[in-house]
């Protein structure tokens, strides 16, 4: 199978920086480390492509018995601008599958799993977009603007992508209309309606009772496959799961569907570094 390598943005840099820095076992709650289980609040996967024949498969699970709102973001691999992004909301025990297949110009992401997402991915797919590096000149990665290399929508055919626990779903309305019944969600529209606000200042009340998520409480893990049909070929691989992101300061980062956040730059920021003899924690700042 042939694989591009894509530009090392200074994104990708600092994600390779932050992950080599944290501990592999450590055991500080309140600390961004990597998960010694396989099992975490995200889901870092590196590679995706739709290149040379290859589709990329993808799976999350919920390991745990609290329903979970995550934030799924794809990004193309020349400067990692963002590409797709959306919310999957998880019932205890549920598992989301997808696949980024290509199209005549470029990418997209299908599904046949029928867990909620906001929006809903149509049954044909969602075409991967070009906006975040095609319009006018701005900093940062993640925000609308050209960035002096091509706009063609090519570069939507390889990247990476990350999954985010935003919280945990405690509202026992919400809780019903994602919980599947014959395999089926009860009703994906509560969740996928344009008033729906699970931040931690929102005042929405839906069957009584706040909508507001909780904490993120990690129980996330999650699989992805680089298949080629014609080729006879499979690459599978596991991302990279951290635990102790969510900051313990605030009560959930979720954000609406289409919104930059929660991204990388949302974990706490304090981290577990772990040295030849010792772990301890070391604390950052943003900017």
């Amino acid at each position: 199978m042939s694989m591009h390598k894509f530009k090392r943005s200074s994104l990708t840099l600092a994600l390779v920086a932050a992950i080599g820095s944290v501990g592999i076992a450590g055991t500080t709650s309140a600390a961004v480390h990597l998960s010694d289980n396989g099992q975490g609040q995200v889901l870092i996967y590196p590679y995706y492509t739709t290149r040379a024949g290859n589709d990329t498969y993808l799976s999350v699970l919920n390991s745990t018995a609290l329903s979970k709102a995550l934030k799924i973001r794809f990004s193309e691999g020349k400067n990692g601008r963002d590409v797709l992004n959306f919310n999957v909301y998880l019932a205890p025990y549920d598992i989301w599958t997808a696949a980024v297949v290509n199209t005549t110009d470029g990418a997209k992401l299908v599904t046949a799993d029928k867990s909620c997402t906001a929006p809903a991915i149509p049954a044909g797919g969602k075409d991967f977009v070009n906006f975040a590096y095609s319009g006018a000149a701005l900093e940062g990665i993640n925000q609308s603007g050209g960035d002096g290399a091509t706009t063609s929508l090519d570069r939507t055919r390889e990247g990476y992508f990350e999954i985010i626990e935003m919280g945990t779903i405690t509202n026992t309305a919400i809780n019903a209309a994602i919980t599947h019944a014959s395999g089926v969600p009860a009703n994906c529209a509560v969740v996928q309606a344009a008033t729906m606000d699970m931040g931690p200042a929102s005042a929405l009340v839906v069957g009584g009772q706040s909508a507001r998520a909780f904490k993120a409480t990690g129980g996330l893990s999650g699989t992805a496959s680089l298949i080629n049909v014609a080729g006879g070929t499979d690459f599978g691989y596991a991302p990279v799961v951290l635990e102790g992101f969510s900051p313990p300061a605030v009560e959930n980062i979720w954000n609406p569907p289409g919104s930059i956040f929660p991204d990388l730059s949302s974990a706490d920021l304090t981290s577990l570094v772990t040295t030849m003899e010792v772990s301890f924690p070391a604390h950052g700042t943003q900017g």
